[in-house]
């Protein structure tokens, strides 16, 4: 399972999250947006900046 992670908050990208500018972000691993694959994780972090990386 993959999630996206700001490196620098250290906080997920929320499952309600359409994209960086919405601020939805969660502590909460299970609240995450979660992929099967890194390829979708990967084309899900192209809405968001240099900050967020797929782990």
């Amino acid at each position: 399972m993959y999630v996206l992670l700001n490196e620098k908050t250290r906080k997920f990208a929320h499952k309600d999250s359409i994209g960086e500018h919405d601020g939805l972000v969660t502590d909460r691993e299970e609240d995450a947006a979660q992929f099967e694959d890194w390829g979708d994780a990967s084309d899900y972090s192209q809405n968001f900046g240099p900050d967020w990386i797929v782990f």
